[in-house]
């Protein structure tokens, strides 16, 4: 077809602009369809980026969270002890204020319990908030020194006995009878024992620590086979009352074990037997569970506390083996055993197996 004038015909042109509009739509399709894919590329990785930053941050706050448990846990075990030795320290000091601060906040709480009073009743008397005598019974703050005739007179007591004087004079009475009695223990001054332990219990009536040390040097007595027969029955005596009635769980667990061979001695094998079939066996000794729950220094000491009884356990069991089997190989076992478990062999011995089969159980009182 000719052109006229340099020019296309009109239906040509339309043709061809129709089909260049038509290439560029569709290659502007394309390219915007290559960006957009690019883009949700670019957002994926930086979604997965964005995610694997998060699982870190995660990561590191849960390990910040265990480290700061275990310093909280650490803190709480400092300050547990050192609240315990602070509580040593005050009861044993004899300044002041600091000894009337351990037991008035208790004996208050005592005295308005046993007269069956609220903290409501005792702050009208006073003429103070209930919110005073509560915090004086928690011991969170002590009443002032101005208020202590007052609430002595009110609950009918001395001051003395309302800030625990007298309760601080016994308990240190009480340690001293203790200490005594270990001290003649050791030295076998048995008789003074029998005769501090009955004075004591007049103090002290029917405290089981006092009693189970009576039992123990009657037993020690020397004297006329009618004389350690009788000592021995009222050793059993006191004992049982022990078990009756005694609260105290470490004393009523050691005399659970000690009453039997005070039957044994007294010719009363069957109630031995029976007794001592009551007892827990050796996997349920109290250091075997306390070491699932304690942690630190107490874990570590209260395992290191339990070798000595098992290597006397073991020492024990292995020299009954070597008598009733005639095997000597197994006091060797028992020496070897000791030197594993407390480092000294043979030459440091306590003493002879037999000698310490006979006397241990009864000088240690194990509970």
């Amino acid at each position: 077809m000719r052109l006229l004038h340099g020019r296309r015909p009109a239906g040509i042109l339309e043709e061809t602009v129709a089909r260049s509009l038509l290439q560029g739509g569709r290659g502007g399709r394309g390219a915007q369809s290559r960006k957009e894919a690019k883009g949700r590329k670019k957002r994926s990785k930086e979604q997965e980026r964005s995610k694997e930053q998060e699982r870190s941050k995660e990561q590191e706050r849960s390990k910040e969270q265990k480290r700061s448990k275990e310093q909280e846990r650490s803190k709480e075990q400092k300050g547990s002890k050192e609240q315990e030795r602070s509580k040593e320290q005050k009861g044993s000091t004899e300044q002041g204020g600091n000894s009337m601060n351990l037991r008035i906040g208790e004996n208050i709480r005592r005295l308005r319990r046993e007269r069956n009073l609220t903290q409501e009743e005792v702050a009208a008397h006073l003429g103070i908030s209930f919110q005073s005598v509560s915090k004086w019974e928690r011991c969170d703050g002590y009443p002032d020194i101005t208020m202590l005739p007052a609430l002595a007179h009110y609950f009918g007591v001395s001051v003395d006995a309302l800030i625990g004087m007298d309760q601080m004079a016994k308990a240190e009475k009480y340690d001293e009878v203790n200490r005594l009695w270990k001290e003649n223990n050791r030295r076998g001054r048995h008789q003074e024992n029998v005769v501090l332990m009955r004075d004591s219990l007049r103090t002290f009536p029917n405290d089981s620590l006092l009693l189970v040390q009576l039992s123990t040097s009657l037993e020690k007595l020397d004297g006329t086979k009618e004389e350690k027969a009788k000592y021995l029955r009222e050793s059993i005596a006191l004992q049982e009352q022990i078990l009756r009635y005694g609260e105290d769980s470490q004393v009523r667990s050691a005399t659970q074990y000690n009453i039997c061979f005070s039957y044994w001695k007294n010719g009363e094998q069957k109630k031995a037997l029976e007794q001592a079939g009551k007892l827990p066996n050796l996997y349920k000794a109290r250091e075997n569970a306390l070491v699932f729950f304690l942690e630190g220094e107490e874990r570590h000491e209260t395992a290191k506390a339990a070798l000595e009884p098992l290597a006397w356990s073991a020492e024990l069991h292995l020299s009954i083996l070597a008598e009733a089997l005639g095997k000597p190989a197994y006091l060797e076992k028992a020496q070897e055993i000791r030197r594993l478990l407390l480092g000294h062999g043979e030459e440091d011995s306590a003493g002879p197996v037999q000698e310490r089969r006979q006397n241990e159980p009864r000088d240690e009182k194990r509970g």
